[in-house]
């Protein structure tokens, strides 16, 4: 979710933004995402690219920092790799839901932008 919310713009995925489940047995699961929004498409002034940080920053990011945090996390460097590339992966199918969208030229034009900025950062 947090390379997911950078991906879009989404500068404002605070910590309210994720929630746990538990389950009858016991067992904790991070809950279905929402809120997920393009915030820096409407508030280009936003200051950060994130509301979080990663690696200990909120702004020029790379994929470096996603790796790094992810280590830190304890999440394993070849399960961190394999999800940057599955959000890499659907780059085409972003752009067309971009161009698909009932977004006015100018705001669709500016997401593309936002999104193939991110994703070069990450490849």
């Amino acid at each position: 979710m947090t390379i997911f919310n950078f991906a879009i713009g989404n500068g404002d995925a605070h910590r309210k933004n994720f929630s746990l489940l538990t389950g009858e047995e016991g067992t904790v699961a991070l809950s279905p995402a929402y809120d997920l929004v393009s915030s820096r498409l409407v508030i280009p002034e936003e200051y950060g690219e994130l509301a979080l940080t990663v690696n200990g920053r909120r702004n020029r990011l790379w994929r470096t920092d996603f790796l790094a945090f992810a280590d830190h996390v304890g999440i394993a460097a070849t399960y961190a790799e394999g999800k940057i590339a599955d959000l890499l992966d659907l780059r085409d199918e972003f752009m067309k839901m971009i161009g698909d969208s009932t977004l006015t030229t100018e705001l669709r034009d500016h997401l593309a932008n936002i999104m193939a900025d991110r994703l070069a950062r990450l490849q």
